[in-house]
């Protein structure tokens, strides 16, 4: 059983979960970057870890192109910033506060900041904040081997 703010909600399985997300993001074309705030030290760990429990961690390579920290982005594009942590970024930068560490307030913020910073995060100079899924699976396998 699943809850939410201590009551229980319907779920699915993480294989179902998986297998949905991947048709989504099958739908979007070849050219997919994953996009999250630190997605480089825990996201991809998570996702990664996950779809190795469930037999699928080759799916990575034929649905996703890469992967952008956003956070890195950010430090980049706003080197004077003191603080980098996506609530910062949403009070500095958009001028306003929201739910934050609630997952559909966090991507919906995370959209909102991406889209009105117009940011080209291809061009060469953020390069730093993007990387390919075997970088993700280097630095996966890297921190598994610390623990």
């Amino acid at each position: 059983m699943v809850f939410h703010q201590g009551k229980p909600v319907d779920s699915l399985s993480i294989s179902k979960v998986m297998e949905d997300f991947f048709k989504f993001i099958k739908g979007e074309g070849d050219d997919i970057y994953l996009g999250g705030h630190n997605i480089n030290t825990f996201d991809c760990h998570v996702l990664i870890n996950t779809l190795k429990c469930i037999g699928k961690s080759n799916i990575l390579n034929t649905h996703i192109r890469g992967f952008l920290d956003t956070r890195l982005l950010f430090k980049i594009n706003n080197p004077d910033l003191k603080s980098f942590s996506q609530i910062n970024l949403i009070k500095t930068l958009l001028n306003c506060d929201y739910a934050a560490h609630d997952a559909l307030q966090d991507v919906t913020f995370l959209k909102k900041i991406m889209e009105s910073s117009k940011i080209d995060f291809t061009d060469a100079k953020f390069s730093s904040a993007t990387f390919t899924v075997p970088a993700a699976f280097h630095s996966f396998d890297q921190s598994a081997s610390c623990k």
